[in-house]
């Protein structure tokens, strides 16, 4: 179909995608999504997918999933003179808002990786702060990497963490998701706006040992 007149389109696209996901079919799912991209965006291929907001957003798991809750609003802005592109820019209401899905799916082989990023913060009221995490896409869900919490103000700031995707144990996919971290009810109280840009992953190289004498 995707060679045809009539390729499917995101609707079509999404309930097959998300049943190879259910199913453990990361792999299968993710090229099949990579399948439907222009050549230009296929070969170019990097984590996570459209970092810079730049490319449109299609709701497909491999893209950015931007799903609202109340008290919150999503929107992509035009990022500032200090800033590159497009930015994601989040603002909420004050009012306790429940889990919300803003994040992606990846498929990264093992290996040692950096995410890296640039935010920006105005008045972000909070007791916790928000934060990405990224964790393995099959139970438990191990956490691999936690970016520092942010509250506050703060100017155009890089933000970044290492992880490794293990070999050993069953990590196939892994989830980059932005989460406010609550223990109680109260945390998830949050007023204020945030901007991301620029969010990239990539390989870091393992530092060769010396040659022994």
């Amino acid at each position: 179909l995707q060679n045809s007149p009539h390729p499917p389109d995101a609707r079509e696209l999404g309930p097959y995608l998300d049943r190879l996901i259910r199913d453990g079919r990361f792999a299968e799912a993710y090229q099949g999504w990579l399948a439907t991209l222009p050549p230009q965006q296929r070969a170019s291929e990097a984590y996570p997918y459209n970092g810079n907001f730049k490319a449109p957003i299609d709701g497909l798991p491999f893209n950015w999933l931007l799903l609202p809750v109340s008290g919150m609003d999503i929107q992509i802005v035009d990022a500032s003179e200090k800033a590159d592109g497009r930015a994601l820019q989040l603002q909420f209401s004050g009012a306790r808002v429940a889990p919300f899905t803003i994040g992606q799916l990846m498929v990264l082989p093992p290996g040692e990786y950096r995410l890296t990023g640039r935010l920006r913060a105005d008045a972000l009221r909070t007791e916790r702060g928000l934060r990405w995490r990224i964790f393995c896409g099959t139970p438990p869900n191990d956490s691999l990497a936690l970016t520092t919490l942010v509250t506050s103000s703060t100017p155009w700031t890089d933000f970044g963490a290492d992880f490794t995707v293990p070999a050993e144990k069953n990590c196939g996919a892994q989830w980059l998701k932005l989460e406010i971290p609550d223990r109680t009810a109260s945390e998830r109280l949050i007023e204020g706006k945030i901007w991301y840009n620029n969010i990239h992953i990539g390989r870091v190289a393992k530092e060769q040992q010396p040659a022994a004498k």
